[in-house]
């Protein structure tokens, strides 16, 4: 686990421990599962999670972002 640092919507920093690795944050990943079933791709494979945002690819396309 990696200790980083979020400005959170208030303007305030915020430490807390993450995990950037799908397989050891299950939470994170449902999330990212969730959002990319709500946007109909159905073939991806999440390859890294953070608190805002993952990384994923698709056959078609190597890497792609997107916002949960």
């Amino acid at each position: 686990m990696n200790k980083i640092r979020i400005l959170n919507r208030t303007g305030m920093y915020n430490y807390l421990e993450w995990d950037y690795n799908p397989e050891n944050n299950t939470t994170a990943t449902k999330r990212a599962y969730a959002k990319l079933a709500s946007e109909k791709i159905t073939d991806a494979k999440v390859w890294e999670v953070a608190p805002e945002v993952f990384w994923y690819s698709t056959p078609e396309k190597k890497v792609n972002c997107l916002l949960y």
